[in-house]
């Protein structure tokens, strides 16, 4: 494909190299999903003027994808006139598919960024392009050029570029906020295990004559559940246990709720601190 790109009108002047740069970096300073999104229209109308956008983060369905709804931006209304809204929903999805832009000339012809040619690149109506990061697309942007102009190529390559950048910065909010579970989960863990190397020093011996029914213990624990109680006792989150177990979570709960039930204990820890002290478990951390 021959742009020409040495053309005073495909030629990126240094002004809109400045925004973009001042764009990624602003973008990339963003610490949540939401402060992401809320940036981008100022960021879209820095780097080409249009204050018309719609971007989308999608989540991965058993059928392909579908629209996160908690994480979407839009600042004008759905141009009809430029496309169907049905048939828009269509093209995200092949955006998404495909991870490459696709564009609405002024006749209303659609084209794929594959068949850009000379003789259409500066007639661009409207475009949608991928957030897309490590050639896997999170989302989608779609602008609607601005009033004054159509879009060009070099349009369409600024905004792919900041689609980008947009892209890794999502990813990097969301690579943060897993780590940052995963170390108040491995916190939590450990606090856990101090406290009940605690109470296991002060009350794995039960007194002479304690027996379970003395403790107001009414039946007796399953294998499964002497399994379930003794990840409690080393601090094991509902999550956790399931894991260790390959069991589902609501497996867990219910087991969780009759040991409960059983020992006759109002919550978890009173029930790992019974069991302890009854020497229906002993306390084996990691």
């Amino acid at each position: 494909m021959d742009l020409h790109l040495d053309r005073k009108d495909a030629v990126i002047k240094i002004e809109r190299l400045e925004s973009l740069y001042d764009v990624s970096g602003v973008i990339s300073s963003k610490v949540s999903l939401k402060d992401i999104l809320a940036a981008t229209p100022v960021a879209i109308e820095a780097i080409t003027g249009s204050d018309k956008m719609h971007i989308a983060i999608v989540k991965e369905t058993v059928d392909g994808f579908e629209l996160d709804r908690d994480f979407r931006t839009y600042t004008c209304p759905f141009p009809h006139h430029l496309m169907r809204k049905d048939e828009r929903a269509r093209v995200a999805m092949i955006v998404i598919k495909t991870n490459k832009p696709i564009m609405v000339l002024s006749s209303g012809r659609l084209i794929a960024y594959d068949e850009l040619d000379e003789g259409c690149a500066g007639d661009i109506l409207f475009t949608v392009v991928p957030l897309s990061v490590r050639d896997r697309s999170i989302g989608f942007l779609s602008v609607v050029a601005p009033e004054n102009r159509r879009f060009n190529h070099t349009d369409i390559v600024l905004l792919t570029v900041i689609a980008n950048q947009i892209a890794i910065a999502v990813e990097n909010v969301r690579l943060r906020e897993r780590m940052q579970k995963l170390i108040l989960s491995e916190e939590r863990h450990r606090i856990a295990e101090q406290v009940l190397a605690v109470i296991m020093k002060e009350y794995s011996r039960a007194e002479p004559g304690t027996s379970p029914r003395s403790m107001g213990i009414r039946e007796e624990l399953t294998p499964k559940e002497r399994q379930v109680l003794t990840l409690m006792a080393r601090g094991y989150t509902n999550e956790q246990i399931a894991k260790d177990l390959w069991v589902g979570l609501k497996t867990v709960k219910t087991h969780v709720s009759s040991i409960i039930r059983k020992l006759g204990q109002k919550n978890r820890v009173q029930a790992v601190i019974c069991a302890l002290k009854s020497g229906l478990i002993e306390f084996t951390p990691e």
